[in-house]
């Protein structure tokens, strides 16, 4: 009877741990964890680039007033120049409009490069922008999913655990001590069962006669090799 129930915990017990190792909620913690690195990439560029756009409308800007200032020296230059009389004076204004117009002129081709800057700034901004939302949406998705295994997983576990304990209870107390000592002892399964007349675990070849009283159900040992209990199914 004992033997029955111990492969019952074995079974138990090797469900758990699958269960605990679930490939699926590891690529998924790890997906989450690599959108999360991509996500926060991403938006770091991102902020760098609003940035970038942010300082080149203030310099924008700040060429704008420089073109207003030299085009108001302009009109300053040109009334004195249509109401002089004086021939240095004229050559003078002529040279400070000239030059004040190739400064303007200057300006003005700055101010159009900016402005091609900034729209192909704000082209990758976008950019980046549609690929933060689509990077979210995708985390949110995954994430979903990896709660939904979690609570499933957690659910199988505690349905697991009840019916352990229930089992448990049936077992004589010495061999269930035993068996949890071994288990906690080693971290890994404290039964295993006998593949034809081998050990599955540590592969030692058996007694004939104790694998078949194992067979038999006759009995209830160890392997003489790794002491986990012999299991047949």
């Amino acid at each position: 009877m004992d033997n029955y129930l111990l492969y019952e915990i074995f079974i138990i017990d090797s469900r758990l741990e699958e269960l605990k190792k679930n490939n699926k909620i590891q690529e998924m913690t790890k997906k989450i964890s690599e959108f999360k690195a991509k996500y926060d990439m991403s938006k770091r560029r991102y902020e760098q680039l609003v940035l970038m756009i942010k300082d080149k409308h203030i310099k924008q800007k700040e060429i704008a007033e420089k073109i207003k200032k030299l085009y108001h020296e302009v009109d300053m230059a040109e009334g004195e120049l249509y109401s002089s009389s004086n021939i240095k004076l004229l050559n003078q204004l002529e040279e400070k409009i000239k030059y004040t117009r190739s400064q303007i002129k200057k300006l003005e081709d700055d101010a159009f490069e900016l402005l091609l800057e900034i729209e192909e700034i704000t082209k990758d901004a976008q950019h980046i922008g549609a690929e933060l939302k689509n990077i979210k949406e995708q985390f949110e998705e995954v994430k979903e999913n990896l709660n939904e295994q979690k609570l499933e997983i957690e659910n199988s576990i505690a349905e697991l655990m009840k019916k352990r304990e229930k089992i448990v209870e049936k077992i004589d107390k010495g061999i269930i001590s035993e068996y949890e000592e071994l288990k906690n002892k080693t971290g890994k399964g404290a039964a295993t069962l006998i593949n034809g007349s081998y050990c599955s675990a540590c592969r030692m070849q058996l007694p004939l006669m104790l694998v078949e009283e194992l067979k038999n159900k006759k009995t209830l040992t160890k392997c003489p090799n790794c002491r986990r209990f012999l299991i047949v199914e």
